[in-house]
């Protein structure tokens, strides 16, 4: 049968894009990017960093919590996303333009912001992949 195949496959190729990210990154301060990781468990996490450059968030059967409300960031901030049966909370400022491009697999990711931001606003991107999980982006 050809879909006993199908979840080995997409963990392998999970496993490689993860091994073989080679996305050149900048030399930043601990406070100017996050770093989180959920395996199984849960993390909280408040950033308030006067120049907030984004991060990386990975939630595999657990959460996270992000909270940048008190960052602040002056021209734009790129958060990558991977949940694989887990789930990430984003708690982000009004005051900025969200751009969600994330991509779901029997997943989802929910936008509840209320944005007060102008058209010159710094923008907050989020990229990534969500599979058997969920991103809840608020206020």
């Amino acid at each position: 049968n050809p879909w006993q195949l199908v979840f080995p496959l997409i963990l392998i190729a999970i496993g490689l894009s993860i091994a073989l990210d080679r996305t050149p990154r900048k030399k930043l301060s601990k406070a100017a990017r996050d770093d989180i990781t959920a395996i199984l468990g849960g993390s909280d996490k408040k950033n308030t960093s006067e120049d907030y450059h984004g991060g990386r968030v990975t939630a595999i059967l657990g959460g996270t919590k992000l909270d940048i409300r008190k960052a602040v960031i002056k021209k734009e901030a790129t958060i990558e996303i991977f949940t694989l049966m887990g789930g990430v909370e984003l708690v982000v400022p009004r005051d900025i333009i969200i751009r969600n491009q994330t991509s779901t697999i029997l997943g989802g990711a929910e936008d509840k912001t209320e944005q007060e931001a102008g058209k010159d606003a710094p923008v907050l991107t989020i990229v990534g992949d969500i599979i058997l999980g969920g991103v809840e982006i608020k206020n």
